[in-house]
């Protein structure tokens, strides 16, 4: 009849290392965890010089910069990927392998974890959206509170329970390098987007945005499951 059909074979919705996301949807060689890291960052300081156009403006706070990088960083980088997010692509960067955004394996646009049903990966237990609170608890695990222990495209999670509409507040480690380690963050004012070294935040006159082990404010340093 000169139909073409194309199976396409996904593993199961096995969840062996018990966090919550299926295997199948994890980056587990180090090519595709490097081209993750790489994207995320990417995109996130991208946001500095220029802010998307395909960035929901209703989404422009901490934790909306770490959703939008997420998503994006999972793409496909070409030219049509360009004209939309306003991102400039860099040839020099590859594009996760194992799947792109959004055929993500049982999750699809589903990325974020916002609930914990107890029975290892529960499909209803995603959502596209996620605050900054669940994207601690549920999406990442917590590395320390040593700033020299994070990587490019590790997160920095604060509570302060006083800012009842939102205590948490979250941000992305871009560099750690000899030259130092550098965050970006949204300040969810109009301030927007600040790129910082740490030292910035270690010399903070209000203690609770030091990155240090004695503030309770200070969560630590987290790294996302996928990449676990």
């Amino acid at each position: 009849s000169g139909m073409l059909v194309v199976l396409r074979f996904v593993s199961g919705a096995v969840d062996l290392d018990e966090d919550g996301f299926p295997d199948a949807a994890e980056l587990i060689s180090e090519e595709d965890r490097t081209a993750f890291r790489r994207w995320f960052v990417r995109v996130a300081e991208s946001q500095i010089v220029r802010q998307s156009f395909a960035w929901n403006p209703q989404e422009r706070d901490c934790s909306g910069l770490i959703r939008f990088a997420y998503r994006e960083a999972l793409k496909r980088h070409d030219a049509a990927w360009q004209r939309r997010s306003g991102v400039v692509v860099d040839k020099n960067l590859s594009d996760v392998r194992r799947f792109q955004y959004p055929e993500i394996p049982h999750l699809g646009e589903r990325l974020f974890r916002v609930a914990d049903s107890g029975r290892g990966f529960a499909p209803a237990d995603f959502a596209p959206f996620a605050e900054a609170e669940y994207l601690m608890r549920l999406n990442s695990r917590r590395v320390g509170v040593d700033l020299a222990e994070a990587r490019p495209g590790d997160l920095l999670f604060y509570f302060n329970p006083e800012h009842a509409e939102a205590p948490y507040h979250s941000m992305i480690v871009v560099e750690n390098s000899p030259a130092g380690v550098w965050i970006i963050y949204h300040t969810g004012s109009e301030a927007g987007l600040k790129r910082v070294p740490a030292d910035y935040l270690l010399e903070s006159p209000d203690p609770r945005w030091r990155p240090v082990p004695h503030n309770p404010a200070f969560q630590g340093v987290f790294r996302f499951l996928i990449l676990e």
